[in-house]
């Protein structure tokens, strides 16, 4: 088999900032509070409502200051066209082409079709999505993974969301998310020490109700809660064992790209895998917010762009998403 590993990655991420003001400055705030819906499948709410301060918004969310939202006009597939060009990749050389993403406005031909004809991809065999929420790229990039090992060739795997189109802003959870785009390019690596070492994923629908699109197209998140406690032990979990199956001990990985669901989630991750606080969970939830299947691989080139990644370096890639499902990948830059 081929070994396989990321080659280039790139991001995205729109122009327009809606900072903490935005949410404050709302006719809508005091926010509804959603609690889940009736047997037709009519939203419910709680009676009380919740006033929104720049205190409450730092405090619900562990740390947001702002996040990007997509310009009118602008669709998921314009971003992963922007993100893509800025890894300096040929569009010639890629054979495959994933998409992870739930906030497609057209819904078919699927995002993947429509960027290889947009980049002019003419040597892609294969190109399509999965719908996976926040785990999306994780589950494309290990659908890439086993492509190129099977056959060779370079493949693209995207996570891209607009999800500022998906909330309501009426509800108090329209202040979490934001809209971007992540992406790498999975390919056959000369240097055998380098490249993805392990994956591991899995499916818990015990959550299946926990985060949802309603009937009226709006993201629906009624246990929180719920959702904190999965996500905090599941994504914990699934990093430990990446390294046990890789036979690499915790202490040698260099970076922690856990998806960016919430900062308060990301505070109880790194009390477990990094308790010294040595900066090895990466953070970008301050500046882009929740933006679901982009999280992870908008912080991973990120990391890559600033340096704070280089050659050999290992990072731990781990996400969770709707259903629940999480996804996880060790790998070596």
């Amino acid at each position: 088999m081929v070994r396989t590993g990321i080659v280039a990655t790139g991001f995205y991420v729109p122009e327009d900032v809606l900072t903490n003001d935005f949410f404050i400055q709302s006719p809508h705030n005091p926010y509804k509070v959603y609690i889940g819906k009736d047997r037709d499948g009519n939203s419910l709410y709680s009676p009380d409502r919740v006033q929104l301060t720049e205190e409450k918004i730092l405090s619900n969310t562990g740390g947001i200051l702002q996040r990007r939202r997509s310009a009118e006009g602008q669709d998921v597939v314009d971003l992963v066209c922007k993100a893509f060009a800025t890894t300096g990749f040929p569009a010639s050389e890629l054979e495959g082409i994933l998409i992870g993403t739930i906030s497609d406005d057209k819904g078919f031909p699927s995002v993947g079709c429509r960027v290889q004809t947009r980049i002019g991809a003419k040597n892609v065999v294969y190109a399509g999505d999965v719908r996976y929420a926040c785990s999306g790229f994780t589950h494309a990039l290990d659908q890439a993974r086993l492509h190129v090992q099977e056959s060779g060739g370079y493949w693209l795997a995207a996570g891209v969301e607009i999800l500022t189109r998906l909330v309501d802003y009426e509800e108090l959870n329209c202040d979490l998310f934001g809209d971007g785009c992540g992406l790498a390019i999975v390919g056959p690596m000369k240097d055998a020490e380098r490249g993805i070492l392990a994956t591991q994923f899995r499916s818990d629908i015990s959550g299946i109700d926990y985060i949802f699109k309603d009937k009226t197209g709006k993201l629906r998140m009624p246990q929180g809660p719920k959702v904190f406690l999965k996500a905090v032990r599941g994504m914990i979990d699934i990093a430990h064992d990446l390294s046990q199956r890789a036979r690499i001990p915790d202490s040698q990985i260099t970076r922690y790209i856990v998806h960016q669901a919430n900062g308060r989630i990301l505070d109880k991750v790194e009390e477990e895998i990094d308790p010294e606080k040595r900066g090895k969970i990466v953070r970008t939830i301050q500046d882009y917010g929740n933006m679901s299947a982009a999280t992870v691989p908008v912080a991973l080139a990120k990391s890559i762009r600033e340096g704070t990644l280089k050659e050999g370096d290992l990072a731990t890639l781990v996400d969770m998403g709707s259903g629940l499902t999480f996804g996880g990948i060790l790998v070596r830059i």
